[in-house]
C-alpha cells in the first residue's frame, strides 16, 4: 500500500493531508489486524482442540470472534480519531509527520507522543498475544521441536 504513494504526482499530495496520513499510517494497522487474525485462528484450533462438546466450542468462538472484532474497531476508531485531530487541529495544520523533533506545538507534541505510546501498547499487547498464543498452540498439537 505505501508503494501506491510512489505512483502519486507530487502536486496532488502537497494538498492532500489525509491521503498522506493514510499511505502512511493505514498499513501499520493493517498489519496489526493481520496479526490479530492469526491470533483468532489459533485460538480457534485451541478452543476446537480443548471442547470436546460442539455446543460449547461454538460459543466460545463467537465470543472469541467478537472479541477480535471488537479490539480491531477500537484500534481503527482510534486511528480515525487521530486522523481527524491532526487534520482538524488548529495547531497541527501541516505535514503527516509525526516526528517529535519538528512538532511546533505543546498540543501536537502531546498528540503525536499519546499517537506513540498507543501504537506501542498495540505493538506490545499484539506481540504478548501471539507469544502465548504460539506457546499454547504448540504445547497443545504436540508439536516437538526436538
Amino acid at each position: 500500500m505505501r508503494g501506491i504513494y510512489f505512483t502519486f504526482p507530487p502536486s496532488l499530495l502537497a494538498d492532500s493531508f489525509v491521503i498522506q496520513y493514510l499511505l502512511f499510517e493505514l498499513p501499520q494497522f493493517m498489519f496489526f489486524s493481520l496479526y490479530t487474525i492469526i491470533l483468532f485462528l489459533w485460538n480457534q484450533v485451541l478452543i476446537r482442540q480443548s471442547v470436546v462438546s460442539k455446543g460449547r466450542s461454538r460459543g466460545r468462538i463467537r465470543r472469541a470472534l467478537v472479541g477480535y472484532l471488537v479490539a480491531n474497531a477500537f484500534m481503527y476508531a482510534v486511528f480515525v480519531t487521530f486522523v481527524l485531530i491532526y487534520r482538524f487541529w488548529d495547531g497541527s495544520k501541516g505535514t503527516c509527520s509525526l516526528d517529535i523533533s519538528t512538532a511546533a506545538t505543546q498540543e501536537r507534541f502531546t498528540i503525536t507522543l499519546v499517537y506513540r505510546i498507543f501504537i506501542g501498547v498495540v505493538c506490545f499487547g499484539v506481540s504478548l498475544a501471539f507469544l502465548i498464543q504460539g506457546i499454547k498452540f504448540v504445547i497443545v498439537s504436540d508439536f516437538c521441536i526436538f
